[in-house]
C-alpha cells in the first residue's frame, strides 16, 4: 500500500494509506527501501542521488580462497587503498549451515 500521511501523537503512532486504511501503533519502522515513503513523510532529507561511484559484490567459496585468506574468515575486513573501498565478510552459503568448511 501506498503510505500518504503519517501522524504522531504523544502515545502512538496513524498511518494513512491511499486506498483510505489507517494503521495506528506504537511504533513505526520504516522498512521500505531506498526511495521510503516512510523517510520521506517523517524527515525533511534530500532526496537521493548517483555520487559518482559503482560498487561491485562477489562471493567466492570458502574452499577456494587461497589459505592465507581463510586465516581472516572471522575478521570484518575494512580496506581503503587510493581511491577504492574494500569491505570483506562471511556469508552463509544458501541451504546449509554456518559451521567452517560446509558448502551448498
Amino acid at each position: 500500500m501506498e503510505l500518504v500521511d503519517i501522524t504522531q501523537q504523544a502515545d502512538r503512532v496513524t498511518t494513512v494509506f491511499a486506498n483510505g486504511t489507517k494503521a495506528d501503533g506504537d511504533l513505526l519502522a520504516g522498512a521500505d527501501g531506498l526511495h521510503s515513503g516512510v523517510r520521506a513523510h517523517a524527515f525533511a532529507a534530500p532526496e537521493p542521488h548517483y555520487s559518482g561511484y559503482v560498487a561491485w559484490r562477489g562471493i567466492i567459496e570458502e574452499q577456494a580462497l587461497p589459505p592465507v585468506a581463510r586465516e581472516l574468515l572471522d575478521s570484518y575486513g575494512f580496506f581503503l587503498p587510493p581511491r577504492e573501498m574494500v569491505l570483506s565478510y562471511c556469508s552463509p552459503a544458501p541451504m546449509t549451515t554456518t559451521a567452517r568448511g560446509d558448502v551448498a
